[in-house]
């Protein structure tokens, strides 16, 4: 039996995780110094990160309908889109209103990514899909996010804030990644027995 590997929609959609979610290294690494230096408190700073969780797990337990209505598809498009707009935004903002709305893009940085990776592992062959997800949580996600923070570190020292900036084209960059991950769901789900997938969406 062939690997994950040999299927592109898995290789294309590692590699959106892998972007998306390690383009959230310098959130994770830095962002409470970032706003530390700004002149929020740290109850402050706990509660904007506690507001960006709240927003992802809102999506996880009332989106279901539109999510599986959007599918994987559009789902890495508005994680990708919503990684340029947050990024950009906490590389400028820190009034504790605008970091708040920027907080709620969680749902869309991380919970529609990890969604649209979860819609797509559901739709392999049962025999791949424990090494596929394996595969996906180290390789998608906790391989770049570590190598991306100790690159953020090497930037942050220099720039600062604008490290976000660069967390921005890497989140954005799966963008890029769209059209091959659409045509590959497309050409899976015209197999006989796949036409009623809708995850090409």
């Amino acid at each position: 039996q062939a690997g994950p590997w040999r299927d592109p929609v898995f290789r294309w959609a590692l590699l959106a995780s892998a972007l998306i979610q390690g383009g959230h290294a310098a959130y994770y690494g830095f962002a409470t110094l970032h706003w530390r230096a700004a002149g929020i408190p740290d109850a402050t700073i706990g509660l904007l990160i506690a507001l960006g969780i709240v927003a992802e797990v809102a999506l996880f337990v009332w989106g279901r309908r539109l999510v599986e209505r959007l599918g994987p598809v559009r789902l890495t498009v508005l994680a990708a889109g919503g990684s340029i707009v947050r990024w950009t935004a906490t590389a400028f903002v820190t009034d504790i209103g605008g970091l708040a709305a920027i907080q709620m893009l969680h749902a869309l940085t991380f919970a529609c990514q990890h969604l649209a990776t979860m819609q797509i592992l559901r739709g392999m062959d049962p025999r791949r899909a424990g090494t596929a997800q394996a595969l996906m949580a180290a390789l998608g996600f906790s391989a770049p996010t570590g190598l991306l923070i100790w690159l953020s570190g090497a930037v942050y020292g220099a720039a600062g804030g604008l490290t976000f900036l660069v967390m921005a084209a890497v989140g954005g960059s799966a963008l890029l990644l769209v059209p091959a991950l659409g045509r590959s769901l497309t050409a899976r789900n015209a197999r006989p027995g796949r036409s009623d997938d809708t995850s090409s969406r």
